[in-house]
């Protein structure tokens, strides 16, 4: 089944739902962003029901508000503690620190950001919310003189973003401070099926502007992009999936690949594909491979 929530739901995903006649959780945003209610709507009541009697039921999102809704009428499935695996990016550092028991991280709580001394961490880093999205937040910092600077934006960063997500999407009251990974990023969509064996459905390149952009502006894939990584993303998704215990899971996974070809993860996004959805999109446009379609039937 799929739950709708804003901030988007593409033509591509409505002309899915339609054309494979899959149930949507019915609300009255759900009716807004579909335009009607000419779809296979299905009552809360029923959803409920019918994910209790599934041992591992198939749900997609595309739109990451939808978590605060699974975690408080799904908290009998597994569903909430595997998101959280992934949204809380310093559960998922700890999660996967035996492949990387060398990579530095570190929590800090917002109030004690101003205190923090920062002379022995290695430069540059990343500083992010623990429990983000979309690239709100996120600094580069590539020496001490950046780092006040840095915390002035941050500051007015949370004050406008608090009102804008629930908790389980955007949390500005702890940061994770990592290392930064080097190299050239990619981004891919998995989901794992009843096996708990990973199906890779669209490998994208992210590209930036400089060495400060931390945006997600510009993304392409090609014939190249898949040959050159399927193999060597599928085998470190499936590391990743046998930690979490993953099955019917969908994902979204940004790494970056080092020069001696080593891939570190930077986070991984639960319960949907990149972007709103718009990775499957522009997978489906690229090579006619419907990744919604292939996760739920």
């Amino acid at each position: 089944m799929i739950i709708l929530d804003r901030p988007y739901v593409s033509d591509f995903l409505k002309e899915t739902i339609k054309r494979n006649n899959f149930p949507v959780l019915k609300t009255d945003l759900a009716i807004e962003l579909l335009g009607g209610t000419d779809y296979n709507l299905i009552e809360a009541e029923e959803v409920i029901a019918k994910v209790r009697n599934n041992e591992s039921p198939r749900v997609y999102t595309p739109s990451e508000n939808t978590i605060h809704w699974i975690s408080k009428n799904l908290d009998f499935t597994e569903m909430p503690e595997k998101i959280s695996y992934f949204k809380n990016k310093v559960r998922f550092r700890e999660m996967v620190s035996g492949m990387y028991p060398n990579f530095f991280f570190k929590e800090v709580a917002l109030k004690d950001l101003a205190e923090l001394d920062v002379n022995g961490f290695p430069f540059p880093f990343i500083i992010k919310p623990s429990v983000g999205f979309f690239s709100m937040g996120v600094y580069k910092v590539h020496n001490l003189e950046d780092w006040n600077g840095v915390l002035h934006r941050i500051e007015n960063d949370m004050d406008e973003v608090k009102s804008l997500y629930p908790t389980e999407v955007m949390d500005a009251n702890s940061f994770i401070i990592e290392e930064m990974i080097e190299g050239d990023e990619y981004a891919f969509d998995t989901y794992f099926n009843d096996k708990g064996e990973p199906v890779i459905v669209g490998i994208l390149q992210h590209i930036f502007g400089s060495d400060s952009d931390v945006s997600d502006r510009v993304y392409f894939t090609s014939k190249e992009v898949i040959e050159k990584n399927l193999k060597r993303f599928t085998e470190f998704i499936t590391k990743v999936g046998e930690l979490a215990g993953l099955r019917n899971f969908p994902m979204h996974t940004e790494v970056r690949v080092t020069d001696k070809g080593e891939i570190i993860p930077i986070e991984v996004n639960p319960m949907r594909f990149g972007g709103w959805s718009t990775s499957a999109d522009l997978t489906y446009h690229a090579f006619k491979i419907n990744a919604i379609e292939y996760y739920l039937n």
